[in-house]
């Protein structure tokens, strides 16, 4: 068997190869970081399951380039692996054909029995209302500045460092120190963790 593992976030990548080799050791595992990365390899070789994160570097809508891969794909199941879990991203994930969404804060355990599900041909999505999320919570969205608000919407989207840069008019050097405040302040390991725990407290209804 032959995966993909698609997501820009190395330490995450990572880890799910250790995960993956331990339950599936025959399996060839191929990583990439972005969606151009990841149409290149889908036309390059064939893989029997790919593990998608939507937010990734992108040149235009997700849901876009979701549709894109898919068309292109023969067959092959596609298991969304995302910090979001919005209703309506999880919908347009099921609308255009994937066979599973998984929210990052589960398990490894329950990864893997979701994957040996979707590689004997079922389809798994969250349970209507799983993911419901709560009321937002006002002392988290005051413990930011309109700034990282701002910067957190749009990391929500998956922009780069270079990307929120040059949309807002600041250095690299200046984002970075940003994204470390917001995480910080959020309690977050990374900026990965600091949307989702932004998606749980409702901060980010939009994205």
């Amino acid at each position: 068997m032959q995966f993909l593992i698609a997501d820009d976030h190395s330490l995450l990548r990572e880890g799910l190869v250790v995960a993956l080799r331990a339950a599936f050791p025959a399996a060839r595992l191929a990583q990439v970081d972005t969606w151009a990365a990841a149409h290149r390899s889908i036309g390059a070789r064939h893989f029997d399951l790919i593990l998608l994160d939507i937010f990734m570097p992108r040149r235009g809508a997700w849901e876009d380039e979701l549709r894109r891969l898919l068309a292109a794909l023969s067959g092959t199941p596609v298991c969304i692996l995302s910090a979001s879990a919005e209703p309506a991203h999880i919908q347009a994930a099921a609308d255009a054909g994937v066979r599973a969404y998984v929210v990052k804060t589960v398990e490894a355990a329950e990864l893997l029995d979701i994957l040996r599900r979707v590689l004997a041909g079922e389809t798994v999505l969250p349970q209507p209302g799983r993911f419901a999320p709560p009321p937002p919570d006002p002392d988290l969205a005051m413990a930011l500045t309109r700034r990282q608000r701002e910067i957190l919407a749009r990391l929500a989207t998956g922009a780069s460092n270079r990307d929120l840069a040059g949309a807002l008019g600041l250095t690299e050097a200046t984002v970075k120190r940003h994204v470390h405040n917001i995480c910080r302040r959020l309690g977050a390991a990374n900026r990965v963790e600091a949307v989702a725990l932004a998606r749980a407290a409702g901060l980010l209804r939009d994205y």
